[in-house]
């Protein structure tokens, strides 16, 4: 919101000498005042421009109250600006176990939200290897500006679930782990008018399980149906979990990198003129997950890094809005 304070105070100053008498015959300080806001390079309508332009050749009081007009009207353009879809991305390439796997998820999750946001609209970032942390998850968040129209938070590595603290994650570099409701208590510290945070984890202490390369994702030059439906219409808090109370969540889809509910989660954000809600999405997902794990493991036996054979018969999928859960 500064740019907004910075225009009021520009333009404040020129009010006052008008008010004093100068008469001003130049469009030249509207320009500036636009071009200093507008760093991206954008600019207001040719209308604002004209009537900023008719405006400065005109002396005395009454320019002062119809100048007030229209920097309300660009304020107004620069708050719907700032709005837009700020992302995190913790993928734990620090777990040896599945480092590939890991990394294979972020590229997927962060292509499905460029293809489907503006490059104007989203910010992503992806935590590299060292800053996974608890400190530099924490920071990651701290920097988002406040009130932003969407926060979108995805973690992938190794984590469990107890019914006393519900979802952890455990953090390789720190040999730790850090608890799911501190991190969204910082989340929400930044306000945000929609909260979306995605966990695609074992939800048990699994000792573990067991890249491709990478091109740019294209980004389009409008938000289709479904970026508009899933961020810019939603608002609260939505939660999606890869795996149920005593569940493991499967890092790899057979021969191909990347876990089953990460690729699941790409092809339906890859759907973009398709408007779905976030509980839609969730229950695809769920579909789709079951599935594949039923095709992997027909005889719900797994193998888990260490060797060891447990019996689990489906991977669940489940999603919370607010606090109440709405898919289970």
């Amino acid at each position: 919101m500064i740019p907004c304070i910075r225009l009021v105070f520009v333009a404040l100053v020129f009010c006052i000498q008008n008010a004093e008498g100068f008469a001003l015959t130049s469009r030249l300080p509207i320009d500036l005042i636009i071009l200093n806001i507008y760093s991206d390079g954008s600019k207001s309508t040719t209308s604002s421009f004209d009537m900023g332009e008719t405006l400065m050749r005109t002396q005395g009081s009454g320019q002062l109250i119809v100048l007030t007009v229209f920097l309300v009207s660009q304020i107004s353009d620069v708050a719907v600006a700032a709005e837009g879809i700020h992302a995190i991305i913790v993928a734990d390439t620090a777990a040896q176990d599945i480092s590939n796997d890991m990394a294979q998820n972020a590229w997927l999750v962060e292509g499905g939200l460029t293809q489907l946001i503006p490059a104007a609209q989203l910010t992503v970032e992806v935590l590299p290897r060292i800053e996974i942390t608890r400190n530099g998850i924490q920071q990651s968040i701290a920097k988002i500006p406040k009130h932003t129209r969407c926060i979108f938070f995805y973690y992938s590595g190794h984590g469990f679930y107890n019914n006393v603290n519900g979802s952890s994650f455990y953090l390789t570099n720190d040999r730790a782990r850090l608890s799911f409701s501190l991190v969204k208590s910082w989340l929400e510290k930044r306000s945000p008018k929609l909260l979306i945070t995605i966990i695609d984890s074992c939800s048990v202490r699994p000792p573990g399980l067991g890249i491709t390369s990478a091109p740019a994702w294209p980004s389009p030059d409008r938000v289709p149906p479904l970026g508009k439906s899933l961020f810019f219409t939603d608002q609260g808090w939505f939660h999606i979990n890869s795996s149920s109370a005593g569940e493991y969540a499967l890092a790899r889809e057979g021969d191909i990198v990347g876990s089953p509910f990460t690729h699941s989660l790409l092809d339906l954000l890859s759907d973009a003129e398709q408007a779905m809600s976030w509980e839609s999405l969730t229950r695809e997902l769920k579909g789709d997950v079951q599935a594949k794990f039923k095709k992997l493991h027909p005889d719900g036996v797994l193998t888990l890094g260490n060797g060891k054979r447990v019996q689990q018969l489906t991977q669940s999928v489940w999603g919370k809005r607010n606090n109440q859960i709405v898919i289970r």
